[in-house]
């Protein structure tokens, strides 16, 4: 059997650190252990910028594989981890894999310390990959992977979708330190506190150019049986009673979020449930919302992106903006905290249609918003808009939501950025006493969040957007 490590690798610093338990390599590690190999999980993103204990636990641990998981803006670790693994006597080879490899797959391939690239979903792949990888047929071409071989790129061509997500075994939950993500900055900003990550379909439908679509565009649904018998387990074994549900689209099968709900709060456990993604706002109603709230949900997020009906033409979310709006009324009338995302900066963007979204949202009854700048990731089609050429492409690091090193619209970089922080003033000085007395503050890290933003302003004050 082989002894396989999987790392989740870091951001550097610096930069805005959302942590969340790494379903992926989970899930990936589950389906390894079936098959009787010793596996380690590890999370850089836990001590970012300190790599001197995962090479201790490497040497340790002695794999004869080891796996990394790298967003984009996760890559210059990834690269860093893949040199260090080569380093460790007995590991026989560096597979890389996650959202940063599927779209990049030739560049990681390039640094010479990385034998194989993972694309899409990685359980499948990552058996057969091991098998042959034991059976010493390491020049074999897996579907679903490319590798180095005789100065070219060899191609496995691509994998099938798991078309039965069922079948998947549970997370590998017992590998991790559940506790040391209660600890750490979480999506949406949640509070700190022990939870359990939970993704209960795969895939989403839409168009959006600006998503990479790791999981397909055919929707894959659990069975409400499965997904509650999963929630049986964290709270029975692991004692959680939090769950953060992140899908792409959890309630695009509205009968099927009925039946899970529904089944959830005839638990009676109390749960608390949070949606920091994967709700699309226009499909969403009043009983739908009734049914989250009543099986526990205090948090949930929605992706407005835009408020220029033209632009969600042009980006392909064709959002209906009447029901998103009606959905946030709802929301505030029923207690439920509420959170917006919006891009500035999308493709042909003007100025007017950039402020039209500000005003949107600094009118709407939302309780908090985040402001990003569009990023045009390979493998999305906003890419086609972002062709520079030699030194004009920008750095791997400069694909952040947060700060933007891309700027795609018809607005001058200065007036876009500004505008992005005008548009955080203007929300939350709004808010500063209404949030106070619906007591939304305490659905959030509030304190985490008024740091964020101090590092922010200095980090401006540096020369950084």
């Amino acid at each position: 059997m082989a002894r396989i490590a999987l790392i989740k690798c870091s951001l550097p610093p610096a930069f805005n650190l959302l942590v969340t338990p790494p379903l992926g390599i989970l899930s990936i590690a589950s389906v390894l252990r079936e098959q009787g190999h010793p596996v380690r999980v590890l999370d850089l993103r836990l001590s970012p910028g300190n790599t001197s204990w995962i090479e201790e636990e490497l040497l340790r641990f002695s794999p004869d594989v080891v796996g990394l998981s790298a967003l984009t803006q996760e890559s210059e670790s990834m690269h860093r981890l893949a040199a260090l693994s080569k380093r460790i006597p007995g590991v026989a080879a560096v597979v890389c894999g996650g959202p940063h490899p599927s779209a990049y797959p030739e560049e990681v391939l390039g640094d010479p310390h990385v034998d194989s690239v993972v694309c899409g979903e990685g359980e499948d792949t990552a058996v057969e990959l091991i098998d042959c990888l034991e059976a010493g047929r390491v020049r074999e071409t897996v579907p679903g992977t490319l590798r180095r071989g005789n100065g070219e790129l060899a191609r496995g061509g691509p994998r099938p979708y798991v078309e039965d997500v069922d079948r998947l075994p549970f997370p590998a939950w017992d590998l991790i330190d559940i506790g040391a993500y209660a600890r750490a900055k979480r999506m949406g900003n949640l509070p700190r506190r022990k939870y359990m990550a939970v993704m209960t379909s795969r895939g989403c439908p839409y168009r959006c150019i600006y998503c990479h679509h790791l999981f397909g565009r055919e929707f894959r649904a659990r069975s409400p049986e499965h997904v509650v018998r999963e929630l049986d387990i964290l709270h029975d074994e692991f004692g959680i009673k939090e769950f953060e549900i992140i899908d792409d689209i959890f309630n695009l099968d509205t009968g099927r979020m009925y039946e899970i709900l529904d089944r959830i709060r005839e638990k009676n456990w109390g749960a608390r449930l949070a949606f920091p993604n994967g709700l699309r706002g226009d499909l969403l109603d009043p009983n739908s919302l009734r049914a989250l709230k009543s099986a526990g949900t205090y948090f949930l997020a929605l992706a407005v992106e835009t408020a220029s009906p033209r632009l969600q033409e042009v980006v392909g979310k064709r959002l209906d903006l009447g029901k998103i709006r009606h959905t946030i009324q709802e929301c505030r009338r029923m207690d439920l905290t509420s959170l917006g995302f919006f891009m500035l900066g999308f493709p042909t963007e003007t100025p007017a249609e950039a402020r039209t979204t500000v005003e949107w949202a600094c009118s709407s009854p939302l309780d908090f918003a985040s402001f990003f700048i569009a990023a045009p990731f390979q493998g999305t089609r906003m890419a086609e808009y972002h062709q520079p050429d030699g030194e004009g492409r920008p750095g791997f690091a400069e694909f952040d939501f947060h700060r933007g090193g891309v700027n795609l619209s018809e607005i001058p970089d200065r007036e876009l950025f500004a505008l992005q922080r005008e548009a955080y003033r203007r929300f939350y000085l709004s808010r500063l006493l209404s949030g106070v007395l619906r007591g939304a503050y305490l659905n959030v890290d509030w304190k985490s969040g008024v740091r964020h933003f101090l590092t922010r302003a200095f980090l401006r004050k540096r020369g950084v957007h």
